[in-house]
């Protein structure tokens, strides 16, 4: 009896033992958001355009097959991102490729606030110079190639040793859920002496 009884005790302490060591499961899962697409840049997930330049050339930007998962840059949470030619897109914001201490690494290629005479700041690249962006027209029609955009904002572009309308750059369009339709590089001067050109021939916007 008192054999038995040894024996039920070792075994009841085997198991509890045994009991303590199983893991702890925890069922809850994280899942992070998704940032908004801009409706001027709407860079979901397979999704190409194809533009034509002046000097004969085909450009293809893409964006990836599905969103990617960054830490915000801004704060300490994570979302999930769509990746334009290899660079993370945050709505109007995206990725110069490098970060440093003197720079932020992010680009604004349109401001949060749309309305025409917004004078925004694009990019600073240490040590002097400044690209200053300001919108010049909202919602207006373009004819490009003989096609017809509808929605259409016009950026005119600067850059310069300090933030304003200094040095003129070129010209950027943007169409509503299109994304940019064309681009104008000009020689510093004037927005009219345009040496660089690239129109949108052909896209698809994924989802």
């Amino acid at each position: 009896m008192i054999k038995y009884t040894f024996i039920m005790l070792f075994l009841t302490i085997l198991l509890s033992c045994e009991e303590e060591k199983q893991p702890v499961i925890n069922n809850d899962v994280i899942k992070f958001d998704t940032v908004a697409i801009g409706e001027y840049f709407p860079v979901y997930p397979n999704s190409f355009w194809i533009y034509f330049s002046l000097n004969g050339d085909t450009i293809i930007h893409k964006t990836d097959s599905s969103y990617s998962l960054i830490n915000n840059p801004f704060d300490t949470t994570k979302f999930y991102v769509p990746i334009y030619d290899g660079l993370p897109v945050i709505k109007y914001k995206i990725h110069t490729g490098y970060h440093s201490y003197r720079e932020s690494g992010w680009e604004n290629i349109l401001p949060d606030s749309l309305y025409v005479g917004n004078l925004f700041l694009k990019l600073y690249v240490y040590p002097t110079t400044y690209y200053t962006g300001k919108i010049q027209t909202i919602d207006t029609s373009l004819l490009i190639n003989s096609i017809y955009y509808d929605s259409v904002i016009t950026v005119l572009e600067y850059c310069g040793p300090s933030f304003g309308t200094t040095i003129p750059f070129g010209k950027t369009y943007y169409a509503k859920n299109i994304g940019i339709i064309k681009t104008e590089r000009c020689n510093y001067q004037s927005f009219d002496s345009i040496f660089s050109e690239e129109f949108l021939i052909e896209y698809l916007i994924g989802n």
